[in-house]
C-alpha cells in the first residue's frame, strides 16, 4: 500500500510539472517610478507594469535576424501575442482588437549584438489607436509601451522562428534595467511616463492549467484518503 501511495503522489508531481511546463506563459513585470504628478500617479512613487505573452505562431511581419528579433501581431488571423496586461499602475483589462477596422498591432522586440547592450520593447496596441481596455489611475483610456536597455548582452537572437513563450523561458530571473514606460492616450499623446529600475521575467500557467493541476492533486488526495481509511 505504501508503494501505491508513493507512486500516486510521484505521478501527481510529474503530471503537474509536465502540464505547467507545456502550457506556461511568460510575464514581464517592470518596476518603475512616476516621472511627474498626474493621471492619478504621484511623482517618485513606484508602480508595476506586467505584460503576459502566450504561445505565438509565425507571422508575415515577424523578423528573425542575427542581431534583431521581432514578434509582430498585425492581423486578426494571427495568434494573440499579449494575453494580459496589468500591475499597480494599470486599471482595466486588456482586450484584444477584434474587428477589421480595429486590428491588432502589437510587437515584442529584442535588438542587440555581441558587445552591445540589449534593447527590449513591449508594445501592445491596435490600429488607429483604438481602445484596448487599459486605463491610467485616473481612468483615461491609454496603451502602455515599454522600452528598456538591459546592461550587457543578455539575449541570444534565435536567427529563425522561435515561439516567444518558449524562448523567454530560458531567461527567467530579475534584471537591472534602464528605460521607461509611457502611457499614450488614444490621440497618441504621452500623458504619463515612468523610469524603470527592474525587470522580472517569470512563468505562469495558462488559466486552463489550474483545473488540470487541481484534478491531479485530487487524485493524490483520494489515494491518501484510501490509505488512511485502511490503516485506521
Amino acid at each position: 500500500m505504501k508503494t501505491l501511495f508513493r507512486a500516486a503522489f510521484a505521478l501527481s508531481a510529474l503530471l503537474i510539472c509536465s502540464v505547467v511546463g507545456a502550457q506556461a506563459q511568460i510575464t514581464f513585470t517592470i518596476t518603475a517610478t512616476a516621472d511627474a504628478n498626474g493621471e492619478g500617479y504621484t511623482m517618485g512613487d513606484t508602480y508595476t507594469f506586467s505584460y503576459t505573452i502566450g504561445s505565438f505562431g509565425p507571422t508575415d511581419g515577424s523578423i528573425f535576424y542575427p542581431n534583431k528579433t521581432e514578434w509582430l501581431e498585425e492581423h486578426l488571423t494571427d495568434d494573440p501575442l499579449f494575453t494580459a496586461i496589468g500591475g499597480t499602475g494599470v486599471l482595466g483589462s486588456f482586450v484584444r482588437p477584434s474587428s477589421t477596422s480595429n486590428a491588432p498591432y502589437s510587437y515584442l522586440h529584442i535588438d542587440g549584438s555581441d558587445g552591445a547592450d540589449d534593447l527590449l520593447s513591449l508594445y501592445p496596441q491596435a490600429d488607429n489607436n483604438e481602445d484596448i481596455g487599459l486605463k491610467t489611475l485616473n481612468e483615461t483610456p491609454v496603451y502602455f509601451a515599454a522600452s528598456l536597455v538591459m546592461e550587457g548582452h543578455v539575449f541570444t537572437n534565435p536567427g529563425e522562428y522561435a515561439d516567444p513563450s518558449a524562448y523567454f523561458a530560458d531567461y527567467i530571473g530579475d534584471y537591472d534595467v534602464e528605460g521607461g514606460v509611457a502611457a499614450y492616450d488614444l490621440d497618441n499623446n504621452t500623458i504619463a511616463s515612468f523610469t524603470m529600475s527592474n525587470l522580472t521575467i517569470s512563468t505562469v500557467p495558462e488559466p486552463g492549467t489550474y483545473a488540470a493541476i487541481a484534478g491531479v492533486m485530487s487524485l493524490g488526495f483520494v489515494a491518501w484518503r484510501r490509505r488512511s481509511v485502511r490503516v485506521g
